[in-house]
């Protein structure tokens, strides 16, 4: 019997919410770029640091 009740909920909670995520659609080309990027390149950002 429980688990009947907790499959049924689970079900209608499942129901209730929806992500919808069509609103964050290129929402990362509107963001500003930083203007002293630590890393140019790809290469950059993988590499091993240099000195220290």
């Amino acid at each position: 019997m429980r688990i009947a009740v907790r499959e049924a909920l689970e079900r209608e909670l499942a129901t209730l919410v929806t992500a919808d995520f069509r609103e964050w659609t290129g929402l990362a080309t509107t963001a500003s770029q930083d203007p002293k990027p630590s890393y140019h390149t790809e290469y950059d950002l993988w590499s091993e640091p240099k000195g220290g």
